[in-house]
């Protein structure tokens, strides 16, 4: 008797390893094929981009970064400067050029500033890149 009641344990237990394996086995065909990217081990691979936004020498809080393509058809990263003027832009897709803008959004709190637009060429196609891009607001005389 006893032989038998491990027999039906073993079966028992072959079932349930065998349903659990498939179960984990969809879900995690189901979690990869819902857009969630794997976790990347190693240095970064990516295209960085970091500044200061500044009024002659003073640190501009309250301008919009955009980091898009030449065409400003696709924006890329969108970022607000902080208190000391600084931004910070992280891509992860490889274009072939960028353009980044400064626009004050935040209209005379902080002071009116035309907006300013500079670009960036020749960004190679792999591997991590780190660039500074500065920029020097002029006040708005219409404002």
């Amino acid at each position: 008797m006893p032989e038998a009641v491990f027999s039906a344990r073993r079966k028992l237990f072959r079932y349930v390893d065998r349903l659990t394996g498939f179960i984990l086995g969809l879900l995690g065909v189901i979690s990869v094929s819902c857009g969630i990217e794997p976790v990347a081990y190693g240095p970064p691979d990516g295209c960085f981009i970091t500044g200061l936004v500044k009024d002659n020498g003073t640190a501009v809080q309250g301008i919009e970064i955009n980091v898009q393509s030449p065409d400003s058809s696709i924006i890329y990263h969108s970022t607000e400067t902080s208190s000391d003027g600084a931004y910070w832009a992280d891509l992860y897709e490889w274009p072939d050029s960028l353009l980044i803008t400064a626009s004050d959004i935040d209209g005379p709190d902080n002071g009116s500033y035309l907006p300013e637009g500079k670009y960036i060429t020749d960004i190679p196609e792999e591997g991590s890149l780190y660039y500074t891009v500065d920029f020097e607001l002029e006040p708005d005389p219409s404002k």
